[in-house]
């Protein structure tokens, strides 16, 4: 084998239902995350992309069905989890919730966790982060969740839901209320600071190559100041980064893409899977210009940090929190 631990990332539909404006699909002026062509995955060519990881990577640490699409608008998502559970392995899969098909079938594929990310309780406050969702649909399907999830629960086996709270400068308020209504329901909840995606947005912003007026509304909005989080950051270059060696993001097709945190561009395609040694593509992966730029500006140390819950980003974004406890 040779190949260490990794965990894959499938975006299995191409589509998402969704513009939210920190994600690269919602970024109206760069093109490069939001997928031209609805097309799916089939439950045969996931089965053959574990197959084959399984031959080639030595401890997959996970598969989760989410990078920059809606899993739950995929007609058989209940029978991708299948196929991962059935082979032994973990399935995390991540919504906006706002469509839940049959969440007793979902539930009865035994995921090991899914992730359900919100701003706000009210849909006045929800739909600036969540661009084109109905915060009462996914409140609605929240329950629906858990109550399958109770059905669905064994002695052997739960599914852990968890609710991200994507916490913007003007949203406290209502995180409180989203707190309280997801315990109701048994979800983790999990609170985090919105930051900017993708490695191509926060590389223009930073080094001020492109700019839009949505750009600046966003940067307006986040709690976590982009240009003072950068600079901190950039203090220590980056010497290295484990979302090349340690993750695998696919798209529909089965095409590798550099990582899970660049955009859907073409140019960012290493090569597909199915037939190309997992050892060329990670070498394709670790030569592509764009890790360089990303290196060289510390951009995943920003994500990582933004994500991770960092002390001196929270410092930074709790100032610029009216209501924040």
């Amino acid at each position: 084998m040779g190949n260490p631990g990794m965990f894959i990332y499938i975006d299995a539909f191409t589509m998402c239902n969704l513009r939210c404006p920190s994600c690269a699909v919602g970024d109206h002026n760069r093109s490069e995350g939001r997928p031209s062509t609805r097309r799916m995955m089939t439950p045969q060519t996931l089965g053959l992309i574990l197959d084959k990881a399984l031959r080639e990577i030595e401890t997959i640490e996970g598969v989760g069905f989410f990078n920059w699409t809606e899993p739950l608008l995929h007609p058989r998502i209940a029978e991708f989890v299948a196929e991962i559970s059935g082979r032994g392995l973990r399935c995390w899969i991540s919504s906006n919730l706002n469509v839940l098909r049959d969440p007793d079938a979902l539930l009865s594929a035994r995921p090991h966790e899914i992730i359900v990310s919100v701003s706000g309780f009210h849909q006045d406050v929800y739909q600036r982060g969540h661009a084109g969702g109905d915060i009462e649909a996914v409140k609605s399907n929240m329950v629906r969740l858990a109550d399958a999830e109770q059905n669905a629960r064994s002695e052997t086996h739960r599914t852990w839901l968890r609710l991200v709270y994507h916490r913007y400068a003007d949203n406290a308020d209502d995180e409180r209320k989203m707190q309280r209504y997801a315990e109701s329901l048994g979800f983790v909840f999990a609170p985090t600071w919105a930051y900017v995606t993708s490695v191509e947005r926060v590389l223009d912003l930073h080094t001020g190559v492109r700019r839009f007026k949505e750009d600046d509304e966003l940067m307006e909005r986040l709690a976590l100041p982009f240009a003072e989080a950068m600079r901190l950051v950039s203090k220590t270059p980056a010497q290295s980064c484990a979302h090349i060696g340690g993750r695998l993001v696919l798209n529909s097709d089965a095409n590798v893409y550099l990582c899970c945190a660049s955009s859907g561009a073409a140019t960012n395609l290493v090569g597909n899977f199915l037939t190309t040694p997992l050892a060329e593509l990670q070498s394709a992966k670790s030569n592509h210009p764009l890790c360089g730029q990303c290196m060289k500006h510390s951009v995943m140390t920003y994500f990582d940090r933004a994500s991770d819950g960092d002390a001196e980003f929270s410092e930074l974004a709790v100032a610029r929190r009216p209501g924040h406890s």
